[in-house]
């Protein structure tokens, strides 16, 4: 029994989907830099690192 391939996905939603990985890998990129600038500061905001790494706040103690 001889079973025929295709594609499973159209060449537009191929492209979408690369697409939509570049966008989220841009904006997981731009967010690593943001927790490295503010790492680098003389006085971290933790929050914010926190807050960019989509964390819960850190208790103190």
């Amino acid at each position: 029994m001889t079973t025929k391939t295709y594609p499973l996905w159209t060449q537009d939603q191929a492209i979408a989907y690369e697409a939509a990985l570049e966008a989220i890998n841009d904006v997981i990129a731009g967010y690593s830099e943001q927790i490295n600038f503010e790492s680098q500061r003389t006085i971290p905001d933790q929050a914010r690192i926190d807050w960019l790494e989509c964390a819960p706040p850190r208790r103190a103690g």
